[in-house]
């Protein structure tokens, strides 16, 4: 028998509505919410805080959930949903716990992205770098890696507090030998690679979706089969007329603004451009 379940995304205002009302005037940016996020399947709901827990749908502590996002239908059985939420047991644990980097809203997009193969909405995932990016939230950033380590978003929060982008066409300081183009985070970044090289094919993919995983060696298989310039720089201008191949891989889970910039909302997600302009 065929075992599936619909996937909802349970989405609580932990402000209980103080950040709509009083973020403008503390960040200088409209917040909605406080997010914290849970995941329904197979009628158990699933969250994380000081380990993982589950419970009966809307009996958290956190109460009535001012979202309820439907993700989609997983067909996977619930035995294998089980088995991947005691997999994860280890890594969401109450020592791992951070703020920023690996906290409720980490789960639901890594449980949502193994059951439905769909990142959660990218303003929820998005909030951390949002706060950041706010005279507050530098200000609040030591006292945060005083009590949790060291954030990822530590350099991309700096670095969008004084910009500087490499202007199209200026060399990079570092140089990618391979056709395959890894560690972009930010829209700048994409455009700088997209301005250099005549045909760009990025894959939006998760290290939690099974599907992504599966199509990767084709994916590099391919690109470096159609790419003829292998071996030259691939951030340098390459001239029209060219049959350069460059493949993007696009981290979903890290590169929120990428992500939202293209509403890619499911991996794996294909997109193709030529001298700079989406197929």
């Amino acid at each position: 028998m065929d075992e599936s379940s619909p996937v909802e995304l349970y989405a609580y205002d932990l402000s209980q509505g103080m950040a709509k009302s009083l973020s403008v005037g503390l960040l200088g940016t409209h917040i909605d919410a406080i997010w914290h996020t849970s995941v329904i399947v197979y009628g158990v709901e699933y969250y994380y805080g000081q380990g993982i827990f589950s419970a009966v749908p809307g009996t958290t502590p956190h109460g009535t959930p001012i979202k309820k996002i439907d993700m989609g239908i997983t067909h996977l059985p619930k035995e294998v949903v089980e088995e991947y939420i005691n997999e994860l047991r280890s890594e969401y644990t109450a020592e791992k716990y951070h703020l920023l980097d690996n906290n409720c809203n980490n789960f639901s997009n890594d449980v949502c992205n193994f059951l439905v193969g769909k990142s959660i909405p990218s303003f929820i995932t998005g909030l951390p770098q949002e706060f950041l990016n706010t005279p507050f939230g530098q200000a609040m950033l030591p006292m945060i890696e005083n009590m949790f380590g060291k954030s990822r978003h530590s350099s991309s929060s700096s670095s969008s507090f004084q910009p500087h982008q490499i202007p199209p066409h200026e060399p990079p300081t570092t140089v990618q030998q391979s056709a395959i183009i890894t560690g972009i985070t930010t829209n700048a970044q994409l455009d700088n690679i997209l301005s250099s090289n005549r045909c760009v094919v990025v894959d939006f993919t998760s290290k939690t979706c099974g599907p992504c995983q599966y199509m990767d060696p084709e994916f590099k298989s391919v690109i470096e089969e159609k790419s003829e310039k292998s071996g030259v720089p691939l951030l340098t201008p390459v001239k029209k007329g060219t049959k350069m191949v460059v493949g993007v891989k696009v981290e979903t889970g890290v590169a929120f603004e990428i992500s939202s910039r293209y509403n890619v909302t499911a991996t794996p997600t294909f997109m193709f451009f030529l001298d700079g302009g989406e197929l």
